[in-house]
């Protein structure tokens, strides 16, 4: 199958019967859930969320739980007394809905029925679904968790979760690209061991969520930043401070923190829409970015030359219809040897970025704005030396939690390991911060005087 950019489907994409152009995120490949459209609400929290996540996995949704329905439904599998009917009702309204009358998330069976969202929170629950794990691995998490579940409910819980009717939910063409994959090995070991037990599933299941979708997002991004020197196994190094420590500008976590990722998040809507374009192929050829373009390439010169006279068609185009914006117009495309396909797509991109950057600012910072508002949970401003990446308290245990698992105890050398598997990495000046945090815990259990028999034992 040829690498074919379709002139037919840019003008079915990108331009409207009156001739008008218009930019269309996500029309060939879905990267992020992000919106450019003004006035609607960042996602800050994913706790909303959670459940609808979970479905998506288990493969199965459910509409609004109507209150009626299931007293309806329970009527007919129990005796009421009569008379009791309403004392009945009250009961059931009292411990499995809210104020809002939407069903409460008692346990994980529950929890996946509790899915009531905007068009946006369905987005990022899709968008979390698709790039994090192994959607088989983690649906037998889900599996063992839920006939656990089951043992331990109560008579009425178990009632009233077969009363709620659920569907097998198809996502066919709904699947977000992972552009990393890095990260996916620990999240599905991370979400297995949260649903191991009831009590960390309701403490820690939406912190594991938000974690990392907060950590894929910003390597997908930064990865993209690289164009074809892309790795999608490889986690990129950044570095984080302690919200407890002194910072300053000479360490990594100023230089290799949130500073690296602030500029490729200033560049990723530009990114988002360079790709839609690359993949305005036929139906039939599988989607591409960055990294899987040049390994279609894979050293092939003509192959090289043919697939650069595609970009540059697509390319021409994309100019000839944003021919309002005098800065995009002074670009020249650098001279090289012929087929440079790197130089064209490079070329590209420019064009969108600087497009944008000149003449329609508001959707390009939008789109990244949404996110930006997002990560504050994990930064902090250090004066002069402006936002660093941030862990609190809270999160080193969780970290912690996570990375020894059932395991009695680890080194600790091996503790920062799998916090760098896990994409966040500590200097030598705040990994002796979190060593002494863990002796006040009384966490750091010595086996000898060498500071390679240091361990730190497993938080109950």
């Amino acid at each position: 199958m040829e690498y074919i950019l379709s002139e037919e489907k840019f003008y079915e994409s990108y331009v409207d019967s009156g001739g008008k152009f218009t930019h269309k995120v996500g029309n060939k490949l879905k990267l992020f859930p992000f919106i450019t459209t003004p006035g609607t609400e960042p996602i800050l929290s994913l706790e909303k969320l959670t459940g609808r996540v979970i479905s998506i996995i288990d493969g199965v949704q459910t509409e609004h739980v109507s209150i009626d329905d299931v007293i309806s439904e329970l009527m007919k599998i129990t005796s009421v007394q009569v008379g009791q009917e309403e004392i009945f009702r009250r009961l059931i309204v009292s411990t499995f809905f809210d104020k809002n009358e939407r069903i409460k998330p008692l346990n994980l069976r529950l929890l996946e029925v509790a899915t009531d969202l905007e068009a946006t929170e369905k987005k990022h629950a899709e968008y979390i679904a698709s790039v994090l794990g192994d959607k088989r691995i983690l649906k037998e998490a889900i599996d063992k968790a839920q006939e656990s579940c089951m043992k331990n409910s109560n008579v009425l819980e178990n009632m009233v979760v077969s009363c709620i009717s659920k569907d097998t939910l198809g996502l066919e063409g709904e699947e977000y690209f992972r552009i990393s994959v890095g990260l996916v090995d620990k999240f599905n070991e991370d979400f297995s061991f949260i649903l191991e037990d009831e009590l960390r599933t309701r403490k820690n299941l939406v912190q594991l969520f938000e974690f990392y979708y907060f950590v894929y997002t910003i390597q997908a991004m930064m990865n993209l930043d690289r164009f074809f020197e892309g790795d999608r196994e490889e986690i990129i190094p950044l570095y984080f401070s302690l919200d407890w420590e002194k910072t300053s500008l000479g360490r990594r976590c100023y230089s290799e923190g949130w500073q690296k990722v602030k500029a490729s998040l200033d560049r990723i809507f530009a990114h988002v829409v360079v790709l839609d374009l690359l993949n305005l192929t036929s139906d039939d050829f599988s989607q591409v970015d960055y990294i899987k373009l040049r390994k279609i390439i894979d050293g092939d010169p003509e192959l090289e030359r043919k697939m650069t006279n595609e970009v540059k068609k697509i390319t021409d185009l994309y100019r000839k219809h944003r021919n309002d914006c005098t800065e995009m117009k002074e670009l020249e495309r650098e001279k090289s040897r012929d087929g440079d396909f790197d130089l064209e797509v490079r070329y590209l991109f420019n064009s969108v970025k600087t497009q944008f950057e000149y003449a329609r600012e508001r959707p390009y910072k939008g789109y990244a704005k949404k996110f930006i508002a997002y990560c504050d949970k994990y930064l902090k401003n250090r004066g002069r030396s402006g936002m660093m990446l941030t862990l609190t308290e809270d999160m080193v245990l969780f970290l912690t939690k996570i990375c020894i698992k059932n395991n009695e105890c680890i080194r600790l050398k091996d503790i920062f390991k799998e916090f760098a598997a896990r994409g966040i990495f500590l200097d030598d000046i705040s990994k002796d911060e979190v060593t002494t945090y863990y002796e006040k815990l009384n966490l750091i259990e010595k086996k000898s005087d060498s500071g390679d028999a240091k361990y730190v034992k497993r938080i109950l």
